[in-house]
C-alpha cells in the first residue's frame, strides 16, 4: 500500500517537473506571449494527467470517439511537453556555455589587442627617449659638450612629457593585464563547466568531438526527454491501476462477505424450517 501511494507521489512530482520546464520551455519558444504560454501550457499539462487517468479507469466503457481522441490528445501533449523540456534544456546550455564563453572569448580578444596597442605605443615613447639620450652621447663623443648641455636642457622638458607617458602607459598595462587574468581565469572556470559534456562528445564522437559537440548535447537532451514525461505518465497510468486492483478487492471481498452472511441466514431459516416441520 505504501509502495502505491510512493509510486503515485513519483508520478506526480515528475508530471509536476516536466510541467515546469515544459512551460518556460514554451514560454522561452513563444517569448512574446509568456504569461499566456504559462497559463496554456499548465492548463494542458492537468488536462493530460486527467485525460491519461480518466482513460485507464474507463477504458471498457467510454465510447470509442472518446476514448482514441483522448488517447492522441495524451501521446501529443507528451510531445508537447518534451519539445517544452528541450527547449527549457537548450536554453540553458546555450546560455551557460556557447553564450559565456562566445563573450568571454570576444573581451578576451579586446583587451589582447588593447594591451598589444599599449605596448606598442609605450615602444616608440621608449625609442623617443632612447633618442633623445643617444643625441646627448654623440655631442660628448664630438667634444661639443657645452652644445649637447644646452641641446639637452632645450629637449628635458620633452623628455620629461614621455617619461610620465611611459608611466601612464606601464599604469594602464598592469590594469588591463589584471583584467585579462580575471578574464581568462572565468574562461577556464566555464570549460570546466561544460567539460562533462565534452567527454560525452568524444565518447560519441571521438577525435571528432570538437565539431559535433552541440550534436552530443541534443542527444543527451533527446535521451532525458525519452524517458522524463513518459515516465510520469506510466508511473501515473501504474498507480491507477494499483489503486483500482485495491478498489476491486475491497468491492469483493465486501460481496463475499455479503453473500457469507445471506448463506448463513439461509441456514439458520432451513433449520427453522425443520423444527416447524417436526
Amino acid at each position: 500500500m505504501l509502495l502505491d501511494y510512493l509510486v503515485l507521489a513519483v508520478a506526480l512530482i515528475l508530471s509536476g517537473v516536466a510541467a515546469y520546464y515544459s512551460v518556460v520551455g514554451l514560454a522561452a519558444i513563444f517569448s512574446g506571449a509568456f504569461f499566456s504560454i504559462v497559463l496554456m501550457g499548465s492548463a494542458l499539462e492537468l488536462g493530460k494527467l486527467v485525460a491519461a487517468s480518466w482513460l485507464y479507469r474507463n477504458w471498457d466503457d467510454a465510447p470509442k470517439l472518446i476514448k482514441y481522441y483522448l488517447t492522441v490528445a495524451v501521446v501529443i501533449l507528451m510531445f508537447i511537453t518534451s519539445m517544452g523540456i528541450f527547449g527549457y534544456l537548450s536554453r540553458a546550455h546555450l546560455e551557460s556555455s556557447i553564450l559565456s564563453t562566445t563573450d568571454v572569448t570576444a573581451q578576451v580578444q579586446t583587451l589582447n589587442d588593447s594591451i598589444e596597442s599599449k605596448e606598442r605605443t609605450k615602444d616608440l615613447v621608449v625609442r623617443q627617449i632612447e633618442t633623445i639620450d643617444n643625441s646627448l652621447i654623440k655631442y660628448i663623443e664630438l667634444g661639443a659638450v657645452s652644445r649637447g648641455l644646452k641641446e639637452k636642457q632645450a629637449l628635458d622638458k620633452d623628455r620629461k612629457a614621455l617619461e610620465e607617458e611611459r608611466r601612464t602607459i606601464d599604469s594602464e598595462l598592469i590594469n588591463l593585464k589584471g583584467e585579462l587574468n580575471k578574464l581568462t581565469a572565468e574562461q577556464k572556470k566555464i570549460e570546466v563547466e561544460v567539460g562533462p559534456l565534452k567527454y560525452i562528445a568524444e565518447l560519441i564522437y571521438g577525435s571528432d568531438a570538437e565539431s559535433h559537440f552541440d550534436s552530443a548535447v541534443r542527444m543527451v537532451i533527446i535521451i532525458l526527454i525519452l524517458v522524463f514525461d513518459p515516465l510520469a505518465v506510466i508511473l501515473l497510468i501504474a498507480a491507477n491501476y494499483k489503486f483500482t486492483q485495491q478498489t476491486s478487492k475491497i468491492q469483493r471481498d465486501k460481496r463475499i462477505e455479503e453473500l457469507k452472511k445471506l448463506k448463513k441466514g439461509s441456514i439458520v431459516l432451513d433449520k427453522k424450517s425443520v423444527m416447524k416441520m417436526k
